[in-house]
């Protein structure tokens, strides 16, 4: 994706890992008896299942990332410009459904109604992260804080 390929050892290192967490997964005991084989069984179908959702997931996740990640990178929009076109996304379905739901109470008492330090923390907490999230894609800087 986007003109860069893994190296063969990071593939193998790739599917030496799956096959790991793989066999951590199956169960230690060796015993036959009937019921030991259904369970076999049915860890092995959902072990299959969970591999089939993970690889899935990764793969339309990550490219939805790789190609997100390149259109924010291709423009010249500032940080704070970016960050809202982001948070668009998330706050227009999250007024939409605050009034279905609680707009009586929203109403009677007032949108921040019931909020404490608890909420506001959290709220700080989400806005500052994105704020992170939007500086390191948009600045071209690993951002690791160990």
């Amino acid at each position: 994706m986007l003109k860069k390929s893994l190296s063969k050892s990071k593939w193998g290192s790739l599917l030496m890992l799956t096959v790991g967490i793989a066999l951590v997964q199956l169960p230690p005991d060796n015993t036959a008896t009937p019921e030991s084989t259904a369970n076999t069984i049915a860890s092995f179908v959902g072990l299959v299942a969970v591999a089939i959702a993970c690889i899935l997931s990764g793969y339309i996740t990550g490219l939805a990332g790789v190609w997100f990640e390149k259109v924010l990178k291709g423009s010249n929009a500032s940080v704070w410009h970016r960050n809202i076109q982001l948070s668009a996304y998330s706050i227009i379905p999250a007024l939409i459904s605050v009034f279905v739901i609680d707009y009586s109470t929203v109403k009677e008492r007032g949108f921040f109604s019931g909020y404490n330090a608890w909420s506001i923390a959290t709220i700080a907490n989400q806005a500052f992260g994105g704020l992170i999230v939007a500086l390191v894609v948009k600045v071209h800087i690993p951002f690791c804080l160990f």
